[in-house]
């Protein structure tokens, strides 16, 4: 980062809050053709307190709305260029010629850049919101959420992340969300624009990729996570896969004692459907103990919607014991069905034989 520069400055006149845009240039000389690189946030910051610091959330130019809901719960909120209406990524592609960054990987550097302004000596001549520096938060929705876990993944200064709706492969590793699971595979048509040209070989065989998205997750350890995934989705963000995602995960956030840092959030509708940014600040707020203690948290339990959810070794505890083996070859139907039905011969026998409503 070699200067910012204040372009704009607005407060509210009732109640103190600023919005402010900056212009971010980077020296890009070691590059390439693109000597500086440079892009506008938009700083939005609550009524500063004699004292306290804040907590620092991003997102992208089309989630500005977010960043409000950021500042009414009391957040530092930074607007950045990394979305179709506004990016950025395209000049940091061109000014690394030599990198294999796409587009989602670019985006997610954008966000990285703009967390560079968020340091001495920017803090100081800036005369920046006091900010608290392990309380940094992203969030985007779609594709804006995979750049969001993958600049978490990457970047360590970001300490809590929630992918909204991020869809295959990072939250729904293609292993369970190609096309036999009725999702996206590599073929989706974004493969040499949003990732690697190389990824679409994998498209019969997605088991057999290097790494895939809950190796993203597990990058993320022990920072918070929380996936947002939709019951209906059809976009690519299918449950099962986040779900899985999320299992898979959790083994490394048990190495580190964390696993209560990775959650799912699971919400009603479609990909697009009843998004509720205010249960993603609340799930930044009890990441960051910020919760007041006259209004204690409820426990946020980890809950499956799907199969994902089962547990070989509980259930084998619970009933492994009291269950029959399967029947052997030539047994009879009876045996069979009974077995089936976990009812013995004297309650088949009596469920069979029982009178229908008609004959009474």
């Amino acid at each position: 980062l070699s200067s910012v520069k204040s372009l704009n400055r607005t407060t509210h006149g009732n109640h103190g809050a600023t919005s402010s845009f900056y212009r971010l240039c980077f020296d890009t000389s070691a590059g390439g053709t693109v000597r500086e690189v440079c892009f506008e946030i938009e700083l939005l910051a609550p009524t500063p307190v004699l004292g306290r610091s804040f907590p620092l959330f991003l997102t992208q130019w089309n989630h500005r709305e977010w960043a409000l809901a950021g500042v009414a719960r009391g957040y530092v909120s930074v607007v950045y260029p990394g979305s179709d209406i506004r990016d950025a990524s395209p000049l940091f592609q061109e000014a690394f010629g030599n990198s294999t960054m796409m587009l989602i990987m670019a985006r997610a550097f954008v966000a990285s850049r703009t967390l560079d302004m968020f340091h001495p000596p920017w803090t100081h001549s800036l005369q920046l919101p006091n900010l608290t520096s392990n309380q940094i938060a992203i969030s985007g929705h779609s594709r804006n959420g995979k750049q969001s876990l993958i600049a978490t993944a990457f970047d360590s200064r970001i300490t809590a992340v929630v992918g909204s709706s991020p869809g295959a492969p990072i939250a729904a590793p293609y292993h369970l969300s190609s096309h036999n699971f009725y999702g996206e595979g590599p073929d989706a048509g974004v493969a040499g624009f949003w990732w690697l040209k190389s990824v679409e070989q994998y498209t019969a065989h997605p088991e057999e990729l290097p790494v895939d998205g809950h190796g993203v997750l597990a990058a993320i350890a022990p920072r918070a996570c929380a996936l947002s995934t939709a019951w209906t989705d059809h976009e690519g963000d299918v449950v099962f896969a986040d779900e899985m995602g999320v299992r898979a995960a959790q083994d490394v956030y048990q190495l580190y004692g964390a696993t209560d840092k990775l959650r799912l959030i699971h919400r009603p509708g479609d990909h697009h459907g009843f998004i509720s940014i205010e249960s993603y600040f609340d799930f930044f707020d009890k990441a960051f103990d910020l919760t007041p203690p006259a209004f204690p948290p409820p426990p946020w339990r980890q809950t499956y919607l799907t199969p994902a959810g089962f547990d070989w070794a509980q259930w084998a505890g619970a009933y492994g014991t009291s269950t029959p083996l399967p029947p052997g070859n030539g047994s009879s139907l009876e045996d069979r069905l009974g077995w089936v039905a976990q009812l013995d011969s004297n309650s088949l026998c009596l469920l069979y034989t029982s009178p229908s409503p008609r004959d009474s």
